[in-house]
């Protein structure tokens, strides 16, 4: 029998249903509540006028109760509450409409109110709450994992009733992962439930992470008595608990692919191998349709683990009386600890790898990551050179890793190598500065050629006031502009045509104490001042403004441009 043809007929023997158990276990974790109090018009005998009065029958879904409250007709029509009624709260007076919070008399619940013309999902019933969550079964002797959303309902009598729906899920069908689909969206991205579930050729997951307490307990036997009982799936949840999600379809796709990484998992770093799957996924959002896909390449974990071995030590590369420590660390912390042993010839210690946000550990595996077979730097001390760097600026985020990357890569493009004595200069950014313009002049001589041009031409309008301790300047070079939007991170590198042609001039305002350091960029077009911004873009300080002023002044009277 064709593979395919055999995942789709085990695809459509799925339960269409969620345990029994699930709505309970929900309930129990808080994930799935709520009450309403349904009401409606009711015409009950008033022995005092002996005749039929209009009332309303409110009926609690928390304890059970109807009684009757005063009918009340003081409300304003709404298209979003068609309902023309309400009924008097006995303990304010308060008229309650559907949609309103109410408290029940008898037990003391708080609910909200809902006319039983409200109830009209699944029939004649109205949703009071949902969850989604996660299940794992055993047909067929197939594993499987389905996503379902859970609906807590009241009918029209205040009867609680449950509903799911069926989501995504994956099948492991002779050792490959199937993936399957109980819900299909149309072209307004709407979604209709399919009668069963349906097995996909394109393993394309949308559900990466299941949150750990929207899992359904489920025993062992059930993925034991599977053809997939040596995945260690159970394993892998359990010792995942203290996490706030976890990747169960990555898991089972990376299983099928290197079954060895349950003897990972069965050594006790299931949260290790958790954070690997989280690390090599690719997120894709699409612009048409409410969801994401998560495409997971499961060659690029061949960076951290050697598949090739079975012993958990020998995978990671590391002795066998480490291994504890590698319970403790995500797969970041782990590369840099490896890294920093191999190339430092010294252990991080613990404190040393949890310390930093998680961004800031994956910039420091991108940067060490890329010269691994260039130039190998020292973790130490190049973390520690960026540290004293940042001590010379009072602007510290300037200097970080990604700029010394930066320079680096100018020098490789300058010197076509990485020259040892080069690669941590005494002041970072004096060095950083003059590779770029090295690098940018060398790639656009012409147009830095005319820059230049344009700028001794604009020399008339170089002004200094002592007082303010400002100064202004004409950008020379293509270099001095890509140097300033980086530095101040904002976008006047892209003006450089415009100057090399003459529509516009673009100049720097200084310190006079810091002539080298960017301050503000000022733009001036057919004698006026078009934009004159600083870091990120912010908006003219009050000496700039002042300074601003004098400069235009000192143009009218008398500055004359070359040409």
């Amino acid at each position: 029998m064709d593979f395919y043809e055999k995942a789709r007929i085990a695809a459509s023997e799925l339960p269409t249903l969620p345990p029994e158990e699930t709505a309970e276990v929900l309930e129990q974790r808080g994930l799935l509540g709520g009450n309403v109090l349904v009401y409606r018009v009711a015409y009950v005998y008033n022995p005092l006028t002996e005749k039929k009065e209009k009332m309303v029958k409110v009926t609690c879904t928390a304890c059970g109760e109807s009684y009757y409250l005063e009918y009340s007709q003081e409300i304003t029509y709404c298209r979003w509450n068609p309902c023309t009624f309400g009924f008097y709260s006995p303990m304010d007076r308060k008229v309650i409409v559907s949609g309103d919070s109410c408290i029940c008399n008898e037990c003391g619940e708080g609910l909200r109110a809902i006319h039983i013309g409200g109830c009209k999902s699944f029939g004649s019933y109205t949703v009071i709450s949902s969850c989604g969550c996660t299940t794992v079964h055993n047909d067929g002797g197939f594993l499987s994992v389905l996503t379902w959303r859970v609906y807590r309902c009241a009918d029209k009598e205040g009867q609680i009733k449950y509903y799911a729906d069926k989501n995504e899920g994956i099948m492991i069908v002779d050792n490959k992962p199937v993936r399957v689909t109980g819900h299909r969206k149309n072209m307004g991205g709407y979604d209709s439930q399919l009668p069963r579930w349906e097995a996909l050729k394109k393993f394309t997951i949308q559900i990466a992470d299941s949150p750990t307490e929207k899992i359904i307990p489920f025993s062992a036997d059930i993925v034991n008595n599977s053809s997939s009982d040596k995945c260690g799936l159970k394993e892998f949840i359990d010792g995942n608990s203290k996490n706030c999600s976890i990747s169960i379809f990555g898991y089972l796709k990376l299983w099928c692919k290197y079954p060895n990484v349950e003897n990972l998992v069965k050594s006790g770093m299931a949260h290790f191998v958790n954070s690997l799957i989280v690390e090599c996924f690719k997120h894709t959002t699409s612009y048409y349709y409410d969801y994401t896909t998560f495409s997971f390449d499961v060659r690029k974990t061949e960076k951290y683990i050697n598949w090739k071995q079975s012993r958990p030590h020998l995978m990671l590369g590391i002795a066998k009386d480490k291994l504890f420590l590698i319970r403790e660390l995500s797969v970041n912390e782990f590369f840099l600890y490896k890294y920093a042993k191999n190339n430092d010839r010294d252990e991080l210690m613990l404190a040393e790898l949890k310390q930093g946000s998680d961004s800031g550990k994956r910039d420091k595996v991108e940067f060490f990551g890329a010269y691994l077979k260039k130039v190998k730097p020292h973790y130490k001390r190049t973390l520690d050179y960026i540290s004293r760097q940042k001590k010379r600026y009072k602007q510290k985020d300037l200097i970080n890793l990604q700029y010394l990357r930066d320079y680096w890569e100018a020098l490789h493009n300058v010197y076509g190598e990485y020259p040892k004595e080069l690669l941590y200069p005494k002041d970072l950014k004096l060095s950083h500065d003059r590779s770029l313009l090295l690098v940018k002049e060398a790639e656009s001589e012409k147009l830095n050629n005319q820059i230049k041009a344009r700028a001794e031409k604009l020399k008339p309008l170089v002004f200094k006031d002592e007082k303010l301790g400002l100064m202004i300047t004409p950008a020379a070079s293509h270099g001095e502009l890509i140097k300033e939007g980086k530095l101040l991170d904002h976008c006047v590198a892209r003006y450089a045509n415009d100057i090399a042609k003459g529509t516009t001039a673009i100049f720097f305002i200084r310190k006079v104490s810091e002539p080298d350091i960017p301050f503000f960029t000022l733009e001036l077009k057919d004698g006026r001042v078009v934009q004159n911004r600083g870091y990120k873009n912010c908006d003219r300080t009050k000496d700039v403004v002042v300074f601003e002023k004098e400069w235009l002044e000192f143009i009218r009277k008398g500055a004359v441009i070359n040409g």
